[in-house]
């Protein structure tokens, strides 16, 4: 029988060295844990950008699909990891690569869409991520990072990309020629540029899920919900500013999505073994 692991102690994987341990103190969890609704109610306004979708609001009823996108950016990116950490510290590698991807993206938002607010945005999601760091490198550390490239998990980013490629393209198109109004702002950013960030982010996390077993749980969870809820935005606001107006499209995603949140984990080389029979 194993020794129980103790709450906020993460260990390497099964037969890894003492110095593979490591504490995740109080503190840090309490961080993460203050960062949910940071990102995701104020200032983020990630939840608030989302509710849109299901509280009719004649302010916003001509931009559903770009409110959503600045929330699902912020919620399932950005908070969701935050607070996977909080409550499975373990994890805490594979999280900070997901919020790694969330800045990185928002940076190249910045760029494509001619505007430097997502840099600050992107900013703001590498400070926040401190607390994560010291457990993540241990982590790296002990661990390493083992990659087991699935060839057919390939196939999802290779199913988003050509979507993924036209969403972006028209969100960094549109924020550099016609940037939005401030009622299309968040704390005067605009949402374009985060609109081609979301895309970007999702397909470079479903490259990290076929090629990387470990980060599997929390990328799967923050990719599936993502794209769940920008499949149904479209579907049920087509004639809305950022949305795509295509049934197959939405359709496909909503697909995908699916497909995303039924990947499990590859079965391990201890599970392999043959136990010796009786």
């Amino acid at each position: 029988m194993g020794t129980p692991t103790a709450p906020g102690v993460a260990s390497a994987a099964p037969g890894a060295a003492p110095s593979a341990r490591y504490a995740v103190r109080r503190w840090q969890r309490v961080v993460a844990g203050l960062m949910v609704p940071f990102w995701s109610v104020l200032p983020g306004m990630g939840l608030i950008d989302l509710q849109v979708m299901f509280v009719p609001d004649s302010y916003y009823a001509d931009s559903v699909a770009l409110m959503v996108s600045w929330g699902a950016f912020l919620t399932f990116l950005v908070a969701l990891p935050f607070g996977w950490f909080a409550v499975r510290p373990q994890e805490a590698l594979p999280v900070a690569v997901v919020l790694a991807v969330g800045a990185a993206t928002l940076l190249v938002g910045a760029v494509l869409g001619g505007q430097w607010p997502p840099a600050v945005v992107a900013l703001l999601v590498v400070v926040s991520a401190l607390p994560v760091l010291p457990a993540a490198l241990h982590q790296a550390r002990a661990e390493g990072l083992v990659l087991r490239v699935r060839p057919a998990l390939l196939l999802l980013p290779l199913a988003a990309a050509p979507t993924a490629w036209r969403y972006a393209a028209d969100a960094f198109s549109t924020a550099q020629t016609d940037p939005s109004r401030e009622a299309w702002q968040t704390n005067g950013v605009d949402h374009w540029p985060v609109q081609g960030s979301l895309a970007i982010a999702v397909v470079a996390l479903l490259v990290v899920l076929a090629h990387w077993p470990r980060a599997v749980p929390v990328v799967r969870a923050a990719v599936a919900i993502t794209l769940g809820t920008m499949a149904l935005c479209w579907a049920a606001f087509p004639d809305t500013v950022g949305s795509v107006d295509s049934v197959p499209v939405a359709a496909g995603t909503l697909a995908l999505a699916l497909l995303v949140a039924l990947t499990g984990k590859p079965a391990t080389a201890r599970s392999s073994v043959r136990r010796p029979t009786t």
